[in-house]
């Protein structure tokens, strides 16, 4: 028994765990695509949170004073960076030219699967760095008047 169990294993090793030049770049890929798609939800969701758009409490209150002092609040605007997906757009269509032309130098494979993966970390950095700065930012007064603020 313990013989075709690990002829299985083995068979089922093999098949799915051998890693080649093609298979990296896909393996790559779909970690680009991944890391892309994590950074746009995370930046339109720091930008949200930036601008105050979900903001429930302000909302709230602004539909009963409409005042001008509240609105100089949140009306400022979010740290617009370039579009996040400019920088992965090179090791993607690298990947994609060296799998349509199935080009038989492996270290180029190599190369474009390690530029995918560092396109990778740079947008998970730009999204750390992002966090720091809405983490970092000033928090709110609330226009407080009179007391003592050393107390």
């Amino acid at each position: 028994f313990s013989l075709v169990l690990a002829g299985i294993i083995f068979a089922l090793l093999n098949l799915f765990l051998t890693v080649t030049p093609p298979v990296m770049i896909i393996i790559s890929l779909v970690f680009l695509l991944a890391g892309v798609i994590i950074t746009v939800v995370q930046d339109n969701a720091l930008i949200a949170s930036e601008t105050g758009e979900d903001d429930r409490g302000f909302k709230f209150s602004e539909k009963f004073k409409k005042d001008s002092k509240s609105a100089q609040n949140k009306g400022k605007k979010a740290i617009r960076c370039a579009p996040k997906w400019i920088v992965p757009l090179i090791p993607f269509v690298l990947a994609l030219i060296l799998l349509i032309t199935q080009s038989i130098n492996d270290m180029l494979y190599y190369i474009v699967s390690l530029l995918s993966f560092l396109a990778v970390l740079y947008l998970m950095l730009l999204v750390i760095s992002r966090h720091n700065l809405l983490a970092s930012s000033k928090l709110p007064q609330f226009n407080r008047t009179g007391g003592d603020d050393r107390a």
